[in-house]
């Protein structure tokens, strides 16, 4: 029986303003698994974020990792413009056409998406769509294993997101924890000092809301 790989976003230290959320792959199982191909529909709240784009940085080698265009690429109509703003979207990974086949043992990120935050907000979930349909079918899908065209699929887990900007753990507080987050991913002083002179509760004002 095939080894399925999981696929789950997680929120990550992002840029002041924006909020990333990490794809990351992962086996289900001890036993490295094959991943050739994935299709990755994801959904957030217009409300609270904007779609920028996909930030490839760290992540595994791919032939493409993007956001496709139709009607040509992505013909199922789920991009109705690149980036998509509608609140669904879809990216391709593709791995690489020549040279050593890639395997996914533990976790292995495949992107991240990057969105601006719109306003403060407590918690907006951004998630994976296992299937919807605009003009046609588009589905969560990632292909694997040494047989072409083998979904190899597992459980499909989303991010909520803090709209606190520097509550990067999303526990509603700016504390040690997200101190600790932020220097795992340094980006720079500009969030540490940020952190610093927000710590404590997070503020969502009804007037915000």
């Amino acid at each position: 029986m095939n080894t399925l790989i999981a696929l789950t976003l997680v929120q990550v230290p992002a840029p002041p303003g924006f909020i990333d959320v990490r794809v990351i792959a992962s086996t289900e199982g001890a036993v490295p698994q094959r991943i050739q191909a994935a299709d990755i529909v994801f959904g957030w709240n217009t409300d609270d974020l904007r779609l920028v784009g996909l930030d490839n940085d760290g992540a595994i080698p791919s032939t493409c990792t993007c956001i496709p265009s139709g009607p040509q690429g992505e013909y199922t109509g789920v991009n109705e413009a690149v980036p998509p703003a509608d609140g669904d979207g879809m990216l391709w990974w593709l791995a690489p056409l020549t040279g050593i086949p890639v395997y996914i043992a533990g976790s292995t990120q495949i992107t991240t998406i990057r969105f601006e935050r719109l306003r403060p907000f407590e918690a907006s979930e951004v998630r994976l769509i296992p299937s919807i349909t605009v003009d046609y079918e588009a589905r969560t899908i990632v292909y694997g294993s040494n047989v072409p065209g083998s979904n190899v699929t597992g459980v499909l887990t989303p991010a909520i997101v803090s709209g606190c900007e520097c509550d990067l753990s999303g526990d509603g507080y700016v504390d040690a924890a997200d101190l600790a987050q932020s220097l795992a991913g340094w980006n720079g002083g500009e969030q540490l000092a940020q952190i610093l002179s927000a710590w404590g509760p997070c503020p969502y004002r009804g007037d915000d809301a």
